[in-house]
């Protein structure tokens, strides 16, 4: 019970700060509707269980062979770069308008874009490695498979309530803006979500761009 908890307010917290998947469910709810950016954000909550159990159970960014993380980065950088341009380019369909009436996609796009977001970010790995890490030093924990599987389910379903709550707020404040402020914001997502690409790719050719 103790390591539900403790993963149910590491997925919270952990998931609140801007990210891919925070900007990419703001503004799949801007433009298609809150059913499909919640979507975005379970297919990322799965791949929280995943992440947090792996890392529980000892598997790090160093068990993977080199040309492998590569590829994962590359992967990440190109499919980043372009949702970040399809953002940039995309309609805003008009706040007023019911969902109903608007272009409906299959939210199973949605949530794999989800899963493809964490799974081409290997540094969510190294951010919950340094967490299970962190979990053994404190040593109240047990971590034999039960227990590793009830955390990484406290992450999940903690996530999950984040992501439920993002979605409700930028629903509710859709609803207050006109077409031109929501089409705006999305923009300043599709940039955001570009410039992630291009750090990426300058990681990945060693280039230190911090001040």
């Amino acid at each position: 019970m103790l390591g539900f908890l403790i993963g149910l307010t590491i997925g919270f917290l952990g998931s609140m700060p801007v990210g891919p998947i925070n900007m990419g469910l703001i503004s799949a709810t801007i433009r298609v509707g809150g059913r499909y950016g919640f979507m975005l954000g379970c297919g990322a909550a799965i791949m929280d269980f995943v992440y947090m159990f792996a890392a529980l159970s000892g598997v790090s960014l160093m068990s993977f062979n080199e040309n492998l993380v590569l590829t994962i980065k590359i992967s990440g950088a190109v499919i980043l770069a372009f949702l970040g341009i399809k953002e940039l380019v995309s309609k805003v369909e008009d706040p007023q308008e019911p969902e109903s009436l608007q272009r409906t996609p299959r939210k199973r796009r949605y949530f794999l874009m989800g899963i493809l977001f964490y799974a081409t970010n290997p540094g969510i790995l190294v951010f919950f490695t340094g967490i299970a890490v962190y979990l053994r030093t404190l040593e109240f924990m047990h971590f034999d498979m039960m227990s590793n599987i009830t955390s990484a389910l406290g992450v999940t379903i903690g996530s999950t309530l984040w992501f439920l709550c993002l979605m409700i707020l930028i629903k509710r404040i859709k609803n207050l803006l006109s077409k031109k402020t929501l089409t705006i914001i999305t923009r300043i997502s599709g940039a955001g979500l570009t410039l992630l690409s291009l750090a990426i790719v300058l990681d990945i050719a060693g280039i230190d761009f911090s001040f």
